[in-house]
């Protein structure tokens, strides 16, 4: 069930926001949902990052590559598997060991300087070189080689990283997000009127249509 947070005062009223983590799950479904959203309704969705654990926050210990199968006990229902199901999106029972994504998301961040289709392009071979080949997006040569992969410049890439240029433009958890009204991700937020955290996609849909409709008044003055 979508979950509704307040919304941060700053948010423009004409503009779709998705805050996200790559080592997130949850996210990892919202990559299709996003892409889904921009192809039916003919937008662009802002991409945000919201760090789970950031560098000054304890987390658990690096451990990339595959961990072992998930063993489930079918008397038990899974919430997020049944998620997933109802997205249509598949998920392997091997998932990739925890790494922190900070590397990455600011990797995404200097791809959003070179416009719309790069990050997205980049943003979702990143995703799918965590979720589905367990690579070690915290590994700057890793990120290299991802970003060769789609064709954007890997030393400005790498230089962007490692001198922590959009460092300002990643949210992190837990005391930033929180006093920004996040507290799930994924969380889209359509202009400055609705928030769904870990939604289905008719739902979404749905959200975006009021959003439009509320976009053309604004733009007519009606609004």
């Amino acid at each position: 069930m979508a979950t509704v947070f307040d919304l941060r005062p700053q948010m423009r009223r004409d503009n779709v926001v998705l805050y996200h983590d790559i080592v997130c799950p949850w996210c990892y479904v919202g990559l299709f949902q996003a892409a889904r959203l921009e192809e039916q309704f003919g937008i662009e969705i802002t991409w945000l990052g919201a760090e789970l654990f950031p560098p000054d926050l304890d987390g658990p210990p690096s451990h990339p590559g595959p961990r072992p199968a998930i063993v489930r006990d079918p008397s038990k229902p899974n919430r997020f598997d049944d998620f997933a199901t109802a997205e249509g999106v598949a998920i392997s029972d091997v998932r990739p060991g925890f790494v922190r994504s900070h590397r990455a998301l600011l990797a995404l961040e200097y791809a959003k300087t070179l416009g719309h289709i790069p990050f997205n392009e980049l943003n979702t071979a990143v995703y799918k070189a965590y979720w589905e080949q367990y690579a070690d997006i915290e590994s700057i040569d890793v990120l290299r080689g991802i970003a060769n992969s789609v064709g954007i410049d890997a030393n400005a890439l790498a230089a962007s990283v490692e001198n922590e240029v959009h460092a300002d433009q990643i949210l992190p958890f837990d005391d930033g997000a929180y006093g920004a009204g996040i507290r799930n991700v994924p969380t889209f937020i359509f202009g400055a009127n609705e928030v769904l955290a870990e939604a289905n996609y008719d739902d979404l849909a749905r959200a975006l249509e009021r959003f439009l409709g509320r976009v053309g008044r604004l733009r007519d003055g009606t609004l």
